[in-house]
């Protein structure tokens, strides 16, 4: 892989061992994250071998210079969560006022 000057640090939704993994990060996706709330968003990356697709959860992201390795993967999709995050927020609250109300 070439073309990229970042790489993603990701937690991978389905790794039961919670590691973290350095996944190279192009321009395009950077750009979509940029203006991100990371807490709302979900990466797509390429794990295990370069046709499967995994969730993960962006940690941070570094410059290749600073990760000081060459990623084997990258991330390939950025799933934006703030629209679901808010129904989630709303039915929260929702819950809450409704057992209030029953006291």
């Amino acid at each position: 892989m070439t073309g990229y000057d970042l790489v993603a640090i990701v937690n991978l939704l389905e790794d039961h061992n919670k590691k973290d993994y350095g996944f190279a990060l192009y321009k395009e996706e950077y750009e979509l994250l940029r203006t991100a709330n990371l807490n709302n968003t979900l990466v797509v990356v390429n794990a295990r071998n370069k046709d499967r697709r995994v969730l993960g959860k962006v940690k941070v992201i570094l410059p290749v210079s600073v990760y000081g390795e060459n990623p084997t993967a990258q991330v390939v999709g950025v799933v934006n969560m703030n629209a679901y995050m808010k129904r989630k927020k709303k039915r929260k609250n929702v819950l809450i006022k409704s057992m209030n109300l029953s006291r």
